[in-house]
């Protein structure tokens, strides 16, 4: 698969690609040609409204993810399919920290005369902080009876029993709570490569460095 960086507001794509998305361009729509696989992750770090629309064709297969560490955000991802034996998957991951206000909506849609589709559309918020606020709407929008498809939403602070647990075995608070986000954040950067994945892993720490001791 070929590696690339998202660099224009409209991308169509005609090979197998992993595509990395700074989150740097208000509004972009990418295209997949059929039989086309590719793998999208987004990082958010900017203050702006962000919108993506990914149009998929007969047989292709996207697996997406979006990371937002960021305090203000108003966010939409769309995937549209248009087409047959297809296969799309997206997991929204915010990270919500002290004031912040974020509004996120995941969105699948499937054109009538679709047929033999697999559509999923997860949603994960921590509140990592008093004070934060966002609210979160995966919407599943189909106009076809041939589909597998799903979608979630959870909302949830760090456990603190668990917290308590790890401390109680002589970790650090900090320390404690970077390990209770850990898993969460690597499973959202699976889409990546390992060296890529690791390089995007240490800017999520730096920038929720204070819960890193």
């Amino acid at each position: 698969m070929q590696i690339m960086t998202l660099s224009t507001s409209t991308l169509s794509l005609d090979t197998d690609t992993i595509l990395f998305d700074d989150g740097s361009l208000p509004e972009a729509i990418i295209e997949l040609k059929s039989s086309i696989k590719c793998n999208y992750f987004l990082l958010s770090k900017e203050n702006h409204v962000t919108k993506r629309q990914v149009f998929l064709k007969s047989k292709s297969i996207f697996k997406g993810s979006w990371i937002y560490i960021w305090s203000d955000m108003v966010s939409q991802m769309t995937v549209n399919i248009h087409g047959s034996d297809t296969e799309a998957s997206f997991s929204l991951l915010a990270l919500a920290t002290e004031n912040s206000k974020i509004k996120i909506d995941g969105i699948g849609q499937v054109e009538m005369g679709s047929k033999n589709i697999t559509l999923r559309v997860d949603q994960t918020n921590i509140l990592l902080w008093k004070n934060t606020i966002v609210q979160g709407k995966p919407v599943l929008e189909i106009a076809t009876d041939s589909i597998n498809g799903w979608h979630s939403c959870k909302v949830h602070r760090i456990s603190w029993e668990a917290l308590f647990y790890l401390e109680s075995h002589g970790i650090d608070k900090k320390t404690a709570e970077w390990m209770l986000l850990d898993a969460e954040i690597r499973k959202h950067l699976s889409v990546l490569p390992e060296e890529e994945s690791e390089k995007i892993y240490g800017e999520i720490q730096e920038k929720l460095g204070f819960l890193k001791k």
